[in-house]
């Protein structure tokens, strides 16, 4: 893909979620924050356990928690092979339970 398609690619994909893949095989899940003619910033997840984060001292039933931190990575837009869009799917409506 072109330099100049990649670039009206990212534009239209602005704030959105996708998933990035590079030239050399690596792939990358993120938010497009910002674009200019060679760079696309992409905020990209990370998760952090519980570990990192320190404890409380109580157990839960649930399990350990998770978090996620976004970081801003710079990456030039000819090593960009191509993206896509992450499908979110919304659950199926249940009906309300009736009330008696």
């Amino acid at each position: 893909m072109m330099n100049g398609d990649m670039h009206t690619l990212c534009k239209r994909y602005l704030n959105y979620h996708i998933k990035a893949h590079m030239q050399n095989g690596m792939e990358y899940e993120g938010i497009i924050t910002d674009v200019d003619e060679r760079n696309m910033t992409l905020l990209v997840p990370e998760e952090v356990g519980e570990e990192q984060v320190g404890r409380d001292g109580d157990e839960r039933q649930f399990g350990y928690r998770r978090f996620r931190r976004f970081r801003p990575y710079l990456f030039p837009l000819a090593a960009v092979g191509s993206m896509s869009l992450v499908p979110f799917f919304r659950p199926y409506p249940y009906p309300y339970y009736p009330y008696y």
